[in-house]
């Protein structure tokens, strides 16, 4: 009887170029939609983080005869809501924070050191501010790689109506004198002052939004959390508007 090896038949070059195709094909469809699936996620951790500082806020004001998180002056108060020290803060008296014993951290940092819950100051999404009138006007630099690693929180306090002037915002304030709570930011991502001082802009920073500058996720003081894109000059959305500053001043008693 004649014996012979059955021969196993392969993939041709024409079959594996379809496969490959048809594979390419799927990747370039679902890689979008990946994409944003893995923004969303970021952004709900970021809704997380604020949430988080909302508690340790409340804790802070019922300790403190029901006053917004404050320091001497507004300058240190913007500085010490809480977090670490980054490599460019620049300010005395930063390394104790508001709102770190209220997180499981001591209530004194250094540059780098990351314990307890401070975490919660570092939004997954952080991918640093380039300057706008924040170097033009006063000659700052970009706060990178990331702002988180350039002040040590990538949240930005709204001690100050994001203008350096303590009579507007919630600096030295106490919580139960807000006429609107609903409506004024207490604490957001650094890209909330994207249009600080009213420049435009004052820094630039595409963290959620690829396309379009102001998008950030923000914390009310009655502790509901939005996601929104604050405006230099829109009169159909004042309540984000610099301009106007509906949101960050003249909503006290």
């Amino acid at each position: 009887m004649e014996s012979y090896t059955k021969q196993k038949k392969g993939f041709t070059l024409i079959e594996l170029l379809v496969v490959i195709s048809i594979i390419a094909l799927l990747l370039a469809i679902l890689m979008p939609a990946l994409g944003k699936a893995k923004g969303i996620a970021k952004r709900v951790v970021c809704q997380s983080n604020l949430k988080q500082q909302a508690t340790a806020f409340n804790f802070y004001r019922n300790d403190n005869d029901d006053y917004f998180p404050s320091k001497p002056n507004f300058v240190l108060t913007y500085f010490n809501w809480g977090g670490t020290i980054g490599s460019q803060t620049g300010v005395a008296g930063v390394n104790r924070k508001l709102l770190n014993p209220y997180v499981g951290a001591g209530d004194e940092v250094t540059l780098g050191r990351v314990e307890g819950g401070l975490q919660i100051f570092h939004c997954p999404s952080d991918k640093g501010m380039y300057d706008g009138a924040w170097a033009t006007s006063w000659g700052g630099p970009d706060r990178l790689p990331t702002v988180w690693e350039a002040l040590g929180t990538s949240y930005y306090y709204n001690c100050t109506a994001i203008a350096n002037n303590g009579a507007l915002g919630v600096w030295n304030k106490k919580v139960s004198d807000t006429k609107n709570p609903y409506k004024l930011i207490l604490v957001g991502d650094m890209t909330v002052g994207t249009y600080g001082f009213g420049a435009d802009p004052f820094q630039y920073g595409y963290w959620h939004n690829k396309h379009e500058l102001g998008w950030a996720n923000t914390m009310f003081v009655d502790y509901h959390s939005e996601y929104i894109q604050v405006h230099l000059d829109d009169p159909d959305n004042a309540t984000y508007n610099f301009q106007t500053g509906q949101n960050w001043t003249f909503l006290f008693k």
